[in-house]
C-alpha cells in the first residue's frame, strides 16, 4: 500500500461510502499523509472498525506522526480490539510525548488495571492526580483499583476525596463500601 488513496480504494464499499465526498477529498489531498492516516484512524474508530483504525494509526506513526492524539487514538483502538498490552504501550507513548497532561496517565492506568497490573495502575492514576487533583475520573479509577485489591482504607479515602469534587461519581464509589 503506497498511499492513502490506495488504502481508501481497498476498503470495503460500506466504509468508503460512509466518508462524505468532501472528507475523502480532503484526506487524499492533504500535504502530510501521516496527518491523513491519523484522521482516517479517528474516522474508522467512529465506525467501530478497530483493527482498520489500528492499521491507519500505525501507518501514521510509521510515516512520522508522533503526537499524543495519535497515541490516544491508537490506544483506544487497540483497547477495543482486545489488545490490552499494546494499548498500554500506546498510552505510555502518549505520556512520553506529553508528560504534563493527566489524560495520558488516566488512560494508561485503566489499561494497566485491565492487564491486572494494579501497582503500576495506581502509580499512573496517582500521576494523573498530581497533575490535576480534581480529575474526578482518575480518582474514581483509583478507587476501583483499590476496591479490586481489597484495600478498603484506600477506597474510603478516595471516596471522601471524590465526594468533594464530583458527587455523582462519588455515589458510584460509595456503592462499593
Amino acid at each position: 500500500m503506497n498511499s492513502l488513496q490506495d488504502y481508501l480504494l481497498q476498503m470495503s464499499p460500506s466504509i468508503t461510502s460512509a466518508f462524505e465526498p468532501e472528507f475523502r477529498s480532503r484526506l487524499v489531498s492533504m500535504a502530510e499523509e501521516e496527518k491523513a492516516y491519523l484522521q482516517l484512524g479517528e474516522r474508522l474508530l467512529e465506525f467501530s472498525r478497530f483493527n482498520e483504525a489500528v492499521a491507519a494509526f500505525q501507518e501514521a506513526e510509521k510515516r512520522g506522526e508522533k503526537s499524543e492524539e495519535l497515541y490516544f487514538g491508537l490506544g483506544g483502538a487497540l483497547l477495543n480490539a482486545g489488545k490490552l498490552k499494546e494499548a498500554a504501550s500506546a498510552f505510555q507513548k502518549a505520556v512520553d510525548v506529553n508528560p504534563s497532561k493527566p489524560d495520558g496517565y488516566f488512560y494508561l492506568a485503566n489499561a494497566l488495571d485491565d492487564l491486572g497490573e494494579s501497582t503500576k495502575a495506581i502509580e499512573a492514576a496517582e500521576s494523573a492526580l498530581k497533575l490535576d487533583p480534581n480529575f474526578a475520573e482518575a480518582r474514581m479509577a483509583l478507587a476501583f483499583i483499590h476496591f479490586r485489591m481489597g484495600n478498603k482504607e484506600a477506597l474510603e479515602r478516595e471516596y471522601r476525596l471524590l465526594e468533594m469534587t464530583d458527587r455523582e461519581l462519588a455515589l458510584r464509589v460509595k456503592s462499593l463500601l
